[in-house]
């Protein structure tokens, strides 16, 4: 019987790792419309955050659009002393370098300074955000231990708040990087809570 349970968890988490990989990415254009006319509209206080939705929006497809963006929402922040519009941009910025594949001593400085200024402000989901990046970051670097920690301090935080969605995320990063080591039960193990 156990071998049996076993055998079915494997392909449980084969199938939820599968489905995963295939889903669809949204088309985002329809959000675009708006967030173009909230950052040209004078006086309008959501500048800071539709810039950085608009980085969202590009960071995985046009990664200059993005960047651009994400400076705008960075240089804006910064004159306004908006700590969490500073934070944001910051970790957009260092994902999106992610992206583009760039060296790791060119994102985590981003990712670093997300995190300071998220905790400057006391952000809790942004924290949990910008662990979660670090926890990917690390993983990309190599240091699969020093990933497991953010990740462990991410998925502590999506609990707290009970992000639903932000806690799945995490547990699947989680049973990724434990198949990377052949931790194949603990990866099965997270990966299916």
């Amino acid at each position: 019987m156990p071998r049996l349970y076993t055998g079915l968890k494997i392909i449980l988490w084969l199938t939820i790792t599968l489905a995963g990989i295939s889903l669809p990415a949204q088309d985002p254009s329809h959000l675009r419309d708006s967030l173009f006319r909230t950052i040209s509209a004078p006086g309008n206080d959501n500048r800071i955050n539709a810039y950085n939705a608009l980085a969202k929006s590009y960071w995985n497809s046009q990664n200059d659009s993005a960047i651009f963006y994400a400076e705008s929402a960075l240089d804006l922040a910064s004159r306004l002393d908006n700590h969490g519009g500073e934070a944001e941009a910051n970790r957009i910025i260092g994902v999106t370098k992610w992206y583009q594949q760039k060296k790791p001593e060119e994102i985590r400085p981003y990712l670093e300074t997300a995190l300071h200024l998220y905790k400057t402000a006391g952000i809790t989901k942004g924290i949990a955000d910008t662990y979660n990046n670090l926890g990917s970051f690390y993983n990309y670097a190599g240091n699969k231990p020093l990933s497991l920690l953010f990740y462990d301090s991410s998925l502590s935080l999506f609990r707290k708040l009970k992000d639903k969605k932000g806690e799945a995320a995490v547990l699947n990063y989680i049973g990724i990087v434990y198949q990377y080591m052949g931790e194949f039960s603990k990866a099965i193990d997270y990966t299916l809570q």
